[in-house]
Formats: structure tokens, sequence, C-alpha cells
């Protein structure tokens, strides 16, 4: 219907997160993020990357014992 067609083409141009004007970015997941969600999102991965590495270090260490 026209309301789906209209619904899926503005959320290619709206943000997620706030409303504001968006746009799809490069993820692994379709996301479509203002430019300050997006450096939010970047942030949020990057810790996440950080602790997953420092739970892998230690894991490696106690495999050691």
């Amino acid at each position: 219907s026209h309301d789906r067609w209209y619904t899926e083409s503005i959320s290619n141009y709206v943000c997620e997160e706030c409303g504001a004007r968006g746009k799809h970015r490069p993820s692994g997941w379709v996301k479509t993020l203002c430019n300050k969600h997006w450096k939010e999102y970047q942030e949020d991965l990057k810790k996440r990357h950080k602790a997953l590495d420092e739970l892998s270090a230690i894991s490696q260490e106690l495999g050691d014992y």
C-alpha cells in the first residue's frame, strides 16, 4: 500500500534514534543515523570491541593455569 511504501522510503532518510535527517551507514546492519548518532554508534562499537579483546586476553590467561 501507499502507506507502507512511504514509511519504507522515508526510513532511508530519518535517524532511527532521534528523527533528524539521517542516511544509511555501513555497519553490517541496515542503520539510518544522523551524524551525531553515527559518531556515538562508532564510539560504542570501539568500546565493545575493546571489552571483548580484554575478555579474550583474560580467558587465554586463565586457560594457561
